[in-house]
Formats: C-alpha cells, sequence, structure tokens
C-alpha cells in the first residue's frame, strides 16, 4: 500500500486528488448501505405483523421477500437513477472548469 502511494505521489498532485475522490465515495457508498439496511430493518419491525399473518396463511420465505425487493426497489431505483444523473452532470462540470484552468487563456 504505500508503494503504491509513493508511486501515485511520483505521478504528480492529481493522483491524491483521485484518491481523496475515491475515498470520499467509499464513505458515501457506506452510509448509503447503512441506511438502506436501517430502512428494511424498519420495515420489517413495522410490518412483523403482516409478515406473520402471511406465513400463517401459507405464504412461502420466497414470497415475502419478494414482497419486500419490490417495496425496496420502489425507493430505491428512483434515487439510484437520479443520482447518477446528477453526478453525471456535475462531473462533466468539474471537467469543464478543470479544462478552463489549465488552458492558457485563463492563465
Amino acid at each position: 500500500m504505500i508503494t503504491a502511494i509513493k508511486t501515485l505521489n511520483k505521478r504528480g498532485q492529481h493522483n491524491w486528488t483521485k484518491i481523496v475522490c475515491l475515498a470520499i465515495e467509499l464513505v458515501a457508498l457506506l452510509i448509503a448501505l447503512i441506511g438502506l439496511i436501517g430502512y428494511l430493518a424498519g420495515e420489517i419491525g413495522r410490518r412483523q405483523k403482516e409478515i406473520v399473518i402471511r406465513k400463517v396463511n401459507g405464504a412461502r420465505t420466497a414470497d415475502v421477500l419478494r414482497l419486500f425487493i419490490t417495496d425496496i426497489l420502489r425507493v430505491a431505483l428512483p434515487a439510484v437513477l437520479i443520482g447518477v444523473v446528477l453526478s453525471n452532470q456535475l462531473k462533466g462540470q468539474s471537467i469543464v472548469n478543470s479544462k478552463l484552468s489549465n488552458s492558457k487563456l485563463v492563465r
């Protein structure tokens, strides 16, 4: 790990920026996954009686899991799509800003 960091450091400052951005992205992903787990735990707690009634009436475990997966997808899929669109928009803006700051006109 230290050798990789020294190698990246020899290449320039931009690599440190990439490492920091990657670390921030991983932390954001971890926070999002923790939030999803919390949401799922809350849903299971809130719908515990419904799950028991479904199981008593003959529902299989796969049926109950399918119910929760569709509920999660209803919440998560639009959020992921909005996040992807916004990240692409912001990524495009940062590339434009970095190209402008590196151009001879700005200097």
